[in-house]
């Protein structure tokens, strides 16, 4: 998309060699280069199935992890405080690095030089003297090598991914509002937190599998996320508990986490007993259940070709790993009209496109959907944490630059393009930065298939 839209170059990018191996390997398959020549496609043969993994993960030493992140005013939590609440919920020891803000300022810019972490983001967790950034991904790495639930299951792992995709946005809004906006910003925020609370109320009955959290009896990456950010919601006078209570899921989900003992003996500022558990890799053998053959449906906006925005990064996906599926494109005008309709029927309740239909079923959220059909279709490293972290690292740092581009492009002015035609090659810099660090293939970012972050990192390039 950048490509086509004039903000970058094939030999701009091939300054950046791991980004560009990628771009190549993605382009040169065959479905996807007869896509761009719009040639005929054959209909795909293969049959969507489950396989079992039984990949040897190894062994993973008793490890104290190390958290860095920002120290702000109790008891608001952030990002950091996410991760936290996850750890300590879990009972996952671990240190911590509690960094000032002006103190952070000035050490950013060395972070991501360095490459500790190349989207200049906090917190930072760090296995075996190795960094992870992007907080989301990192708890579902660690979630995913300590064994805990759910962590293994393609269904409840959406669960948990469609909420902290859709997360993303509504943390981003409550930080513009609090730390960056005036009065009337403040109010303009508070007004909207209703509708928010709509949003992912539907989003948890259309895809939670549990009656505590999201997905089973322990909190994991999305329960983490939504708790901190209801309770800073809640801390900063934009949410009370009161209100919460209309949304009889999500109540339940904060009164959850916050009765977990650890969690409760935070906030009341109480010592916290050294937590005993040691990190561990388990043996998933979950039995999934047979999954019938599958004509997926996509339903996604129709752009100019070759635009493929994040519907065309689903639509890549599917036809890089040949799995069927039918589409349905939407008009521009025409979405605008039926949006209104698919956020109250619970359809999309963020208002995105693409929508993955699987058995008739909707599903929203882009990346989340992609990780879930890797899952069920036993794709290659959907199943070993460390393969998946490579993923996930660079598709929670993609969002941030495609909404960048989607911004500068659809909505900026001739100054605004131009300013972010400069800024692709901090973007460079950063996702070679991240690339290089976490990737586990010299192809694509974990194996010789490409999922969800090639795909979503090749359609934006």
């Amino acid at each position: 998309d950048n490509i086509t839209t004039g903000y970058l170059t094939e030999d701009v990018l091939a300054s950046s060699p791991r980004l560009y191996a990628l771009y190549r390997a993605y382009r040169s398959v065959p479905e996807i280069e007869a896509w761009f020549n719009h040639a005929d496609q054959p209909a795909p043969e293969i049959q969507f199935s489950v396989h079992d993994h039984l990949e040897i993960l190894g062994a993973v030493s008793p490890t104290i992890i190390k958290l860095e992140y920002l120290a702000l005013p109790h008891p608001v939590s952030a990002r950091g405080g996410a991760v936290r609440f996850f750890f300590l919920a879990n009972k996952i020891p671990f240190s911590e690095t509690l960094w000032a803000m002006d103190e952070w300022a000035a050490a950013k810019a060395r972070y991501v030089k360095e490459g500790v972490s190349p989207s200049g983001h906090l917190p930072i967790v760090y296995l075996d003297g190795k960094a992870h950034s992007e907080h989301i991904s990192s708890m579902r790495l660690v979630a995913g090598l300590a064994g805990l639930q759910a962590a293994s299951s393609p269904k409840d792992a959406f669960a948990q991914d469609v909420v902290a995709d859709a997360y993303v946005g509504w943390r981003a809004q409550w930080v513009q509002a609090h730390f960056e906006g005036d009065a009337e910003a403040k109010v303009a925020y508070k007004d909207s937190v209703a509708d928010r609370l709509l949003e992912f109320e539907q989003l948890a009955k259309s895809h939670c599998t549990s009656d505590r959290f999201l997905s089973g009896d322990v909190p994991l990456w999305a329960d983490s996320a939504l708790f901190s950010l209801m309770s800073d919601n809640i801390t900063t006078g934009y949410l009370t508990e009161d209100v919460l209570a209309s949304s009889p899921r999500l109540y339940a989900l904060y009164r959850a986490y916050r009765s977990v003992p650890e969690i409760e003996a935070w906030f009341n500022h109480a010592d916290q007993p050294a937590p005993e558990i040691q990190f561990s890799v388990h043996d998933h053998l979950e039995i999934l259940g047979a999954v019938s053959p599958t004509i997926i449906k996509l339903e996604y906006l129709a752009l100019p070709h070759p635009v493929s925005a994040r519907g065309g990064a689903v639509r890549f996906f599917f036809l890089a790993n040949k799995i069927p599926f039918s589409e349905t494109l939407w008009a521009m005008d025409e979405w605008a009209a039926a949006k209104a309709r698919y956020v109250k029927e619970g359809v999309s309740p963020s208002g995105h496109l693409p929508i993955v239909y699987l058995d008739g079923k909707a599903h929203s959220e882009h990346i989340s959907s992609m990780r879930l059909v890797a899952g069920l279709a036993g794709l290659q490293a959907a199943s070993s944490p460390k393969d998946a972290f490579a993923q996930d690292v660079v598709a929670d740092a993609y969002v941030g630059w495609r909404a960048q581009w989607v911004q500068a492009h659809f909505e900026g002015d001739a100054e605004a393009k131009v300013a972010y035609k400069d800024s692709v090659a901090d973007r460079l810099l950063e996702f070679e930065q991240l690339a290089k660090s976490h990737c586990t293939s010299d192809r694509f970012l974990s194996g010789d298939v490409p999922l969800w972050a090639d795909s979503a990192l090749f359609s934006l390039m």
